[in-house]
């Protein structure tokens, strides 16, 4: 599928009229185990219900009014601008156009507005997530570890991280850039 010239795709902070789409991409997208969407569900509802408080953000991307994917990022504990990209999930009719890049980009820049210079996300090695790993190196992401028999026997994680920003000082150099007084 490709978007038609006059379609634009908004990306925003994910609203509350958001959550069933959301939860309904990330149930028929067939890349999430039931734990996986119980783990969605209350990342989203902790969000809505602690707002500013909570640790997790999440940006949606609408096509004619309709959200068709989301991502879930938020600070890593114990780290100085280190952010995490939880989950993203884009409904099958829109994958492959754009949506995804759209989203990363967009969580790119708040993680850099919130002073962060590094995000990270991993992956399952299985098969079924060649597609997100390519998509992954596409945009910028290096793979930085591999642990075979992580989530479960014949099942390991892939860990992947992007510099953004001044982050490149910090991959070059090992150190810090000097922050503003």
């Amino acid at each position: 599928m490709s978007l038609p010239a006059n379609e634009r795709l908004d990306i925003y902070p994910t609203i509350p009229d958001d959550r069933p789409r959301i939860l309904e991409i990330t149930h028929t997208s067939g890349l999430f185990s039931n734990e996986e969407i119980r783990c969605v569900t209350e990342l989203i509802d902790d969000y809505f219900q602690k707002a500013a408080m909570s640790p997790y953000m999440f940006l949606s991307c609408r096509a004619r009014a309709n959200p068709i994917g989301y991502i879930c990022f938020g600070h890593r504990d114990m780290t100085n601008g280190t952010f995490d990209a939880y989950w993203m999930a884009i409904d099958a009719k829109y994958r492959r156009i754009g949506v995804g890049k759209r989203l990363m980009l967009a969580t790119e820049s708040h993680v850099i507005e919130m002073g962060g210079h590094l995000l990270t996300t991993e992956t399952s090695d299985n098969d079924i997530y060649s597609p997100t790993r390519t998509f992954l190196q596409s945009i910028g992401f290096d793979e930085v570890a591999r642990i075979a028999n992580f989530y479960k026997p014949n099942e390991g994680i892939v860990m992947y991280a992007k510099y953004l920003g001044d982050g490149y000082a910090i991959k070059k150099t090992g150190i810090l850039p000097r922050q503003p007084k």
